[in-house]
């Protein structure tokens, strides 16, 4: 997760037998971060948002098969990750 006060896009990835419950999560999150989903197809989402709530996430997921990224908004960059020279 994010350093508070940074705004950051959560990803959140279901496999296919899982997207109701991805609805579900999405749908928690969106209304708790006053923010709107951005679905990136049946099984996978993005949510914008100003501050992290670790604990609201992994409530919302509630042990479903649900994976999460966070990438810091506007970066194009995975929290975590670094970049990587380019490949000729």
């Amino acid at each position: 997760m994010q350093p508070s006060g940074q705004p950051v896009v959560t990803t959140l990835i279901a496999q296919l037998q899982g997207e109701a419950a991805l609805a579900a999560c999405a749908a928690r999150l969106s209304a708790d971060w006053g923010s709107s989903v951005d679905w990136l197809g049946p099984a996978a989402c993005d949510i914008a948002y100003d501050r992290v709530d670790e604990a609201l996430v992994r409530s919302a997921i509630a042990n479903q098969p649900i994976d999460v990224v966070d990438c810091p908004s506007g970066t194009g960059q995975l929290a975590g990750t670094k970049s990587r020279d380019k490949q000729p």
